[in-house]
């Protein structure tokens, strides 16, 4: 990141002195251009009086110059006939306002030195200068829109190259966090308390129980399996992995583990990184201390906040004061995700109240979750 600032600047210094050097090259030119014609025309001597003359008129010409430099730099016109009419215009009526002051000039100048003086407005010079300041200005906006062009495909380039790394840093995390679920579906513990349950089940001669917790732990691993090039879907179907994930820990729990959603139905269709919400209810149930009465009760709050998606998981029944870190059971990964695809418009926050402790996440409800590209 450092190394990427630095060379910004460096990129940012490098145009600056390609204008400066650009600004003073041209008016140099344009003087030594003015007093090369006045030397052959033999019209007048290049006298002390004419020197100052020139030598006024090219640092009011600068001046000028500075005007269409901060025209060109602070003017957002996406569209490049309007840009380009408005620097014409902008070259055209400078063009005109330093032809009156080259006859203001003249004008003072000679007074300034006892010379007798025609008015400081005559119609032939101020046509023909204007056209020759014309030229001069044209070319210099001409080059200075060059310059802002080569400038914002730069800054284009580098945003897409960021684009490109944040992306490619999201699809990673993304396989990270199936990896890391699928280590835990692999859990020896988790498994054998899972088939083991089944089995009781079985032996029991509770059939439908047990193919009802075959089925959510089929759900539970299709889910997880399941790759998802975009990491988006649907807050719906996070919630229904989530109840099957859940289903399934409530066996190791002897069904003290008492989990209540509440999500407005409305909120179902909003797009959301994929396996999100799992992290948060694993750290809920890993961390847990159980009340009293053995039970551990959580409450999941999803709601909407004018154009934010608000996630809450409350653990009520935590009766220590430490909560678990964010860099623990996969929160890290998920504060990284939201970093990466949201970049601050996505925020994740833990805290150890009193009565238990408390994950939330807020995020835009509006903005697609792909990894940008």
């Amino acid at each position: 990141m450092a190394l990427r600032d630095a060379h910004i600047e460096s990129e940012k210094a490098r145009l600056r002195s390609a204008t400066i050097w650009l600004t003073l090259g041209l008016w140099a030119f344009a003087g030594v251009t003015f007093a090369g014609s006045i030397q052959l025309g033999g019209r007048m001597a290049l006298s002390a009086p004419v020197v100052v003359w020139l030598g006024l008129g090219t640092l009011s010409g600068m001046s000028l110059s500075l005007v269409l430099h901060q025209l060109v730099r602070r003017v957002q016109l996406r569209c490049a006939r309007a840009r380009w009419t408005l620097l014409i215009c902008a070259a055209v009526v400078l063009a005109g306002a330093q032809a009156v002051v080259d006859g203001a000039l003249h004008t003072v100048v000679n007074r300034a030195f006892g010379l007798p003086t025609d008015g400081w407005f005559n119609p032939a010079h101020f046509g023909m200068n204007s056209l020759i300041y014309m030229g001069l200005f044209g070319f210099y906006a001409a080059t200075l829109e060059l310059i802002a062009m080569t400038e914002r495909a730069a800054a284009h380039a580098r945003e897409s190259a960021l684009y490109a790394a944040q992306a490619a840093e999201a699809r990673e995390l993304a396989r990270e966090a199936q990896v890391r679920l699928l280590q835990l579906q692999m859990n020896p513990h988790f498994l054998f308390n899972t088939l083991n349950s089944i089995s009781s089940l079985v032996g029991a001669g509770r059939f439908a129980d047990a193919d009802r917790m075959i089925a959510r732990l089929s759900d539970f691993l299709r889910v997880s399996l399941q790759s998802t090039a975009e990491g988006v879907s649907p807050l719906g179907r996070e919630l229904e992995a989530l109840e099957a994930y859940l289903e399934i820990e409530s066996v190791r729990f002897s069904d003290t583990l008492n989990l209540q959603i509440d999500c407005p139905e409305a909120l179902h269709a909003a797009p959301t990184p994929t396996l999100i919400l799992q992290p948060l209810l694993e750290a809920a149930i890993h961390h847990a201390h159980a009340s009293p009465d053995g039970s551990r009760k959580m409450r999941l709050i999803i709601r909407q906040d004018d154009d934010r998606l608000v996630i809450r998981a409350i653990d009520t029944s935590l009766t220590a004061t430490r909560a678990p870190g964010v860099e623990s059971d996969g929160l890290e990964t998920v504060r990284r995700r939201l970093e990466v695809i949201y970049g601050p418009a996505a925020s994740m926050h833990v805290a150890a109240p009193a009565d238990g402790f408390r994950i939330e996440i807020s995020l835009p409800i509006a903005r697609d979750p792909r990894p940008r590209t």
